[in-house]
């Protein structure tokens, strides 16, 4: 009776034993397969990672050229307005000579002379229009290439907070998607 009670056990046991490897062999498939999703989705992380660093770097290289652009336009721009104004400075100088020598003249200077003079303050009068809408101009231009760096200014600026938030998205997403791997079971 002994022995047969022996044999019993000996036979549950195989039986548990067989049940416990089934149950083991189940928990590793199980276990490689979450190990291959969560593989997956880092690599993708990863990949997307990479790309975003690639655009903020080219997004970082376009706004330094733009910067460097735009700082080379305003010295040229301040250098063609103090020309500009030092050639309007000597025109009204020579006007106001001319105007000077014009009065001072005789009584009754010669019709040649007087419409010599006459052509020149003319001819001096458009050339200072003429330095004056190129000031306008200039000044024109150098206010929009300040609102186009202040859009580049913005535009980075945007990127550099998506960029944020797509890391912290990914971070999560994985993050998450470990936790979900490490408890769902199978």
């Amino acid at each position: 009776m002994d022995k047969l009670l022996v044999e019993q056990q000996l036979s549950n046991t195989k039986q548990q034993l067989e049940h416990l490897r089934a149950e083991m062999m189940e928990m590793e498939t199980c276990s490689t397969t979450q190990l291959g999703h969560v593989t997956s989705q880092l690599k993708q992380v990863e990949e997307a990672l990479i790309k975003e660093k690639h655009g903020h770097n080219e997004t970082r290289a376009l706004l330094h050229h733009t910067k460097e652009e735009s700082l080379h336009n305003n010295e040229e721009m301040v250098q063609y307005k103090i020309m500009s104004l030092a050639q309007l400075n000597e025109k009204e100088q020579e006007i106001h000579k001319l105007q000077e020598k014009l009065s001072a003249m005789t009584k009754s200077p010669s019709h040649g002379d007087q419409a010599e003079l006459e052509a020149r303050l003319q001819e001096l009068t458009e050339s200072l229009i003429n330095k004056q809408t190129t000031v306008e101009t200039l000044s024109s231009e150098r206010n929009s290439l300040q609102l186009q760096l202040d859009r580049a200014k913005s535009e980075l600026s945007q990127m550099e907070q998506s960029h944020k938030s797509i890391i912290t998205h990914h971070h999560n997403a994985v993050s998450i998607a470990g936790l979900d791997g490490a408890s769902a079971g199978c």
